[in-house]
């Protein structure tokens, strides 16, 4: 899911373009938001920063 709302960043279009691509494949979908190395965490830190 967070790979969804990363590659959305907020446009329905592209929400509606990433629930496609994750059907087709979901590890593309991984690829395309940088989440598909060994540093994921960290990537997922930096785009959904958790409360204050």
């Amino acid at each position: 899911m967070a790979a969804l709302v990363i590659y959305a960043r907020g446009d329905i279009r592209r929400l509606r373009d990433a629930v496609k691509l994750a059907h087709l494949d979901w590890r593309d979908l991984f690829v395309s938001t940088d989440l598909a190395h060994e540093d994921f965490e960290q990537r997922l830190d930096e785009e959904l920063p958790g409360p204050t």
